[in-house]
């Protein structure tokens, strides 16, 4: 797999968080996402409902990398964001990803 890996750790401790919350990537680069887990044996769901940037729309840990965008910014626009959730049983949090031309 060619560009960058930009790993997202979903964390949980007294509620659910995502570091970092927003990830940039360049779809001309073919950069993707890692998502992993700490402590590491958390199941997750991953889901980038109507619109996603990738060819898939939902991860989880057995499925953790997003692969490179498949949608590019249109002209005259630099990035475009994608919100997406990320869910561990009852914990949600809803942080997004940037694609950059």
């Amino acid at each position: 797999m060619g560009g960058s890996a930009f790993p997202v750790t979903i964390k949980v401790s007294a509620g659910i968080s995502v570091d970092p919350e927003s990830v940039e990537l360049s779809a001309s680069n073919g950069d993707y996402i890692v998502w992993n887990t700490a402590p590491d044996n958390l199941d997750f769901l991953v889901c980038f409902g109507n619109k996603s940037p990738f060819n898939g729309s939902h991860f989880t840990k057995q499925n953790n990398i997003s692969g490179p965008p498949h949608v590019v910014p249109g002209k005259g626009h630099d990035m475009e964001f994608f919100k997406y959730s990320v869910e561990v049983g009852e914990l949600k949090v809803d942080p997004g990803v940037i694609i950059k031309q």
